[in-house]
């Protein structure tokens, strides 16, 4: 994308300065928090169930709970930002972009 004027100097190349991901895992994270829940008031039959639970969920959708859904990123600049939401824009108004 052509620089857009967002800083002093024109930009050639755009930085990622951080890149964080989101996954669809709020099932295993509140088994976990239950399994915690369990080990701190020493109830380890509750625990035991809460692993099989978490066996099972990963057997069954690890692919799903392992797969990005989002990721949010943060640029070093405002041009970069700006740049990123163009192109956005871009392949959203034109899928053949």
């Amino acid at each position: 994308m052509p620089d857009m004027g967002y800083e002093d100097e024109p930009l050639e190349r755009i930085n990622i300065a951080l890149i964080t991901f989101a996954f669809d895992n709020g099932e295993m994270i509140n088994l976990l928090k239950e399994r915690g829940t369990a080990i701190k008031f020493e109830k380890f039959d509750k625990m035991r169930e809460m692993n099989k639970k978490i066996d099972d969920l990963k057997r069954r959708d690890l692919d799903k709970l392992s797969r990005p859904v989002s990721a949010f990123l943060t640029f070093e600049n405002e041009e970069g930002l700006n740049r990123c939401m163009n192109y956005n824009d871009t392949v959203r108004d034109d899928p053949e972009f």
